[in-house]
């Protein structure tokens, strides 16, 4: 009968394997950000404001905004659903939380019963402005963005 023995593994490889998993053992999670939260009632509509720590004073301010927007966002329909407003501490991590990466124009974003939305103190009239032009009067209307 012929005897077989099991493959070798070279020293080499086993020794970078054994580094690999060591340097993955003691890669720390990114640290996780504790978040707050404010619950709003305004004309009938339901809303919570998520934010970091870093925005209590903004958090507060969007809120305040909601008592005035709720009556006039439900001009045409009532807001039956509760909808959660994040304040996302910068621009980074709206564009990142949105999926929407190379938008500098970009403040907000909203899907069915969410809102992104950059950290006011962030805003500004020079800050995430591409390019502006003065209008010969007042309008209520939002620019289309074309090509590049």
């Amino acid at each position: 009968m012929r005897r077989t023995s099991s493959p070798t593994v070279p020293a080499a490889v086993l020794l970078a394997a054994s580094l690999a998993l060591s340097a993955c053992a003691g890669a720390r999670p990114p640290p996780v950000e504790v978040l707050s939260f404010l619950e709003v009632q305004a004309d009938g509509a339901s809303f919570r404001v998520v934010y970091g720590p870093a925005d209590v004073k903004e958090a507060r301010q969007v809120a305040r905004a909601l008592g005035r927007a709720a009556p006039r966002a439900q001009r045409f329909a009532r807001l039956s659903s509760p909808v959660t407003l994040t304040v996302h501490p910068g621009h980074d991590a709206l564009e990142r939380a949105v999926d929407r990466p190379g938008f500098a124009w970009l403040l907000a974003w909203a899907r069915a019963r969410t809102v992104d939305l950059q950290s006011p103190r962030t805003w500004g009239r020079v800050k995430n402005v591409v390019w502006s032009t003065a209008l010969p009067s007042w309008g209520n209307a939002t620019p289309v963005p074309m090509g590049d």
